[in-house]
């Protein structure tokens, strides 16, 4: 997936160009008709940020399989609903009248001591930090935590044990939200009330969100996998540090101020949340957005001290009310309609968060209600966290002469004014009740803040005066201590953000790791003698990644797509805590000796394309070679919101091409003239209007597209050729659903060949032969046929080639 900023921009500049009409020459239907969608999707803005999640906002539920999976949902709701009654019976109160006083209080020790208080403040919050993050940095570079989840597809299960992150990105990937707009347009038609047209209105905002989040991915992702060097499910460690690089790259390109300045602070979860507003068109409903981020979110207080942070956090601070129902409603149906009984069944281990087949009345693996509400409170508390945890802890500008000396805030809110915006809409869940713990607090509260007035009264101008001799002394701390110690900070950080746990900022951001050609590095050396992370000018090439020319048709890298780096035990120089802990396996090939054990071990350095393993060893290609898609050497990442267009041309025969052969061949014919699918603003359009367009329809014209192009570009969603060979996993029965596949005809490389069956103990995955697969719906041959075999690929002479120019 790429980054969820890029998925969110992408869909709202899709909408967008339909919302003005600038919408491409024959567009399948009216400029009328793509406004009105457009029009939807800006008053619903916060149900197409959501839509533009789609298929990813199921990564976070939590279907896990067997008992720990059990385990997992209890618990998480268990502290979901404790947390609810103490934030509402105490947290929130406390925050209400004892939060404005504390921050009082070091405001005014600001006052008294001419901002010193206030530096030493900002000196242990970075010394802290640091220390935490060398401590977080050292735990992820202790094993392979990416590892630990996998999904269906490289271990060879059937649909019924996939995830439905599984099934949204590899199964009638364009079908579903196909559905999703036709439930929506017909709700819209049928709708006698106000509130069940903005419901309609609302869900095809949805719908068009998630047919973006298609186009993106389809088109975005052959980006990422060249910078990978192969798919996810290969590559999954650099996958998601790359996406993380080129989420930053993007979000910093496109918001260069002083505010909202880089992905900590870009309050990505005012997009989702849903609000309770008053005022036209919304009228009362508890599903309004927050702002309007088509034209840019308010400023807010971006000045250092005690009461400006505490501002921003206040600002940042925005809940959400629960996933609107009518859309639980629509997404259940939706998953009915298009995938039946073929779903995925693992939670049907797990009734109470499994919704239930009318027919039978029995658990049919969907999600339901609480296991959707469950995944929301997840998503949206995750994106808050992640998107405003840049707020406090942040390098200040040089000291003024002058410090900050904001009057005492009152206690009981609104001292800031921010509530006052009726944009921002209100929580829906508000409680304005006034109980006896209101009361004691409150007027605790008040006599402290008397006294707090007082003091401010009687130290402002000693304070100014203060601020006048401390002045010196401040400039000497912020760059003797202050400026070191954000340093010390950005260089514990480093081994989070190299491996993928913590999202860069603007100057960790790694040029290596989001253009195309250039190879990322955790250089120690490099990042003591620049701090900040920032590279040069244009570099050499030094990774095969992307095509060298517009002309060419296959990409630098002849052994694309790798196959998933592995090293014995041997050559792996930092202890593997996840696999001592039994998280993950190791993994096994057909032509290992029987002594050996190989373990992946791209965690240890994922900044490096995997063009060897830690050894030193050359890393084959996967299966047989595959193109890599249309994106060229020197690019960066930003090239995925740009106005690149596609050709009908190529998109109509991609989508007639029945096997992974003639896509092949269609590529072939088409990449040399610079002829794709188009990036993903340009390819949203086009699925978009072909949906609207085909609403009447049962299914749509567009054959589904895998999402995470694993096997190469323009593939469509595949399955493993299957053998009449049972196999069955290590998966706890339920409702008579053991999860049993027919044995794949070759080995993917997760394959679990000494347990799942039995029959053919000895049937590892096989770097020298190429993958079986065929395209979906077919059902492949209805025999195995001999594996065609290929020398096992590393293409040492890529380098010599690039030198050349040679393709």
């Amino acid at each position: 997936m790429p980054g969820w900023y890029v998925h969110m921009e992408a869909a709202h500049d899709t909408a967008r160009s339909m919302r003005n009409g600038t919408i491409p020459a024959g567009f399948p239907i009216s400029p009328a008709e793509a406004m009105d969608i457009g029009n939807h999707c800006h008053t619903w803005r916060n149900y197409l940020a959501l839509g533009s999640l789609g298929p990813d906002l199921f990564y976070l539920l939590p279907d896990f399989k067997n008992t720990t999976g059990q385990v997992i949902r209890q618990v998480v709701q268990w502290c979901l609903d404790v947390w609810e009654v103490v934030d509402s019976e105490f947290v929130s109160k406390w925050e209400k009248w004892i939060d404005p006083i504390s921050t009082n209080n070091s405001q005014l020790a600001s006052q008294l001591t001419g901002g010193l208080s206030t530096q030493l403040a900002q000196v242990l919050d970075e010394l802290t930090s640091a220390i935490l993050s060398a401590f977080k940095g050292l735990l992820a570079q202790m094993g392979d935590w990416f590892g630990v989840l996998t999904s269906g597809v490289p271990q060879g299960f059937g649909d019924d044990a996939f995830y439905w992150s599984d099934m949204f990105h590899y199964r009638k990937t364009y079908q579903f939200p196909f559905v999703l707009f036709q439930q929506a347009q017909a709700a819209l038609a049928s709708a006698t009330t106000d509130d069940e047209r903005a419901d309609a209105q609302a869900r095809i905002a949805f719908a068009v969100g998630w047919m973006s989040h298609c186009a993106t991915d389809v088109t975005g992702h052959p980006y990422t996998n060249a910078k990978s060097g192969g798919p996810y499910r290969d590559h999954w460690q650099r996958h998601h540090l790359v996406e993380n690089h080129m989420d930053s790259e993007n979000y910093v390109a496109r918001h260069p101020g002083s505010l909202y300045a880089e992905y900590g602070t870009s309050a990505l979860h005012f997009r989702l949340a849903f609000r309770h507003r008053n005022d036209a068109p919304y009228n009362g409903r508890d599903d309004a957005p927050a702002y309007d981020y088509w034209t840019g979110f308010p400023a807010y207080d971006n000045g250092d001290g005690p009461t400006p942070t505490a501002n921003r956090h206040t600002f940042f601070d925005l809940d959400t009310g629960p996933l609107p129902g009518h859309l639980v409603d629509g997404l259940l149906e939706a998953m009915a309609d298009v995938y039946g009984v073929d779903g995925p069944h693992i939670l049907m281990q797990d009734p109470p968060f499994s919704a239930t087949d009318p027919g039978t009345g029995q658990p049919d693996g969907r999600p339901n209600e609480p296991a959707m509400a469950q995944m929301w409170e997840i998503v949206y508390k995750y994106l808050k966290m992640t998107s405003s945890d840049a707020i406090s802890l942040r390098l200040p500008p040089p000291p003024s002469v002058f410090t900050d000396h904001s009057f005492p805030t009152p206690p009981g809110g609104g001292g800031s004014g921010i509530d006052d915006d009726p944009s921002r809409g209100a929580d829906v869940d508000d409680d304005d009740s006034f109980n006896l713990l209101d009361l004691l607090l409150a007027l605790f509260a008040w006599i402290v803040y008397l006294a707090q007035v007082v003091v401010w009264l009687l130290t402002i101008l000693p304070g100014l005066i203060l601020d006048i001799t401390t002045f010196p002394a401040r400039e000497v701390i912020y760059w003797a201590v202050i400026v070191p110690a954000w340093n010390l900070y950005l260089l514990a950080r480093r081994a989070l953000v190299m491996s993928g746990f913590a999202m860069p900022k603007p100057a960790e951001i790694s040029f290596g790791l989001t253009t195309l050609g250039n190879e990322g590095s955790f250089d120690i050396g490099s990042a003591l003698d620049s701090p900040l992370g920032i590279g040069g000018g244009p570099r050499p090439i030094t990774e095969p990644s992307g095509r060298l020319n517009a002309t060419d048709a296959r990409g630098l890298d002849l052994a694309y797509p790798r196959g998933v780096v592995r090293d014995l035990p041997s050559a792996i120089s930092r202890p593997d805590l996840v696999g001592a802990l039994g998280l993950t396996s190791p993994l096994r090939y057909a032509a290992d000796a029987p002594s050996e054990e190989f373990k992946a071990s791209e965690w240890i350095a994922p900044w490096r394309y995997p063009l060897t393993n830690q050894a030193g060893a050359g890393v084959a290609q996967e299966g047989a070679a595959t193109h890599v898609g249309p994106y060229v050497v020197g690019s960066n990442s930003t090239v995925l919101l740009s106005g690149m267009v596609g050709d009908n041309g190529a998109r109509a025969e991609l989508e007639k091409a029945g096997s992974p052969a003639e896509t092949e061949a269609v590529l072939d014919g088409r990449l040399p003239l610079n002829q794709h699918l188009g990036a993903p603003i340009d390819y949203g359009l086009y699925l978009v209007g072909r949906m609207a367009d085909e609403v009447g329809n049962a299914d749509f014209g567009v054959p589904d597209f895998n999402l995470d192009s694993d096997r190469g570009y323009a593939w469509h969603c595949w399955d493993w050729d299957r053998s009449d060979i049972p196999c069955v996993p290590d998966i706890n029965p339920a409702f008579g659903e053991d999860y049993g596949y027919p044995l794949p005809c070759t080995s993917p490389q997760m394959f679990h060949a000494d347990h799942d069956c039995p029959p053919a103990p000895d049937r590892w995955y096989d770097e020298s032969l190429d993958l079986a697969v065929h395209y979906l719906p077919g059902k492949g041959p209805d025999t195995c046929k001999p594996g065609t075999p290929h020398k096992p690929n590393t293409d040492p002479s890529w380098l010599d080639r690039a030198k050349h120019g040679r393709g």
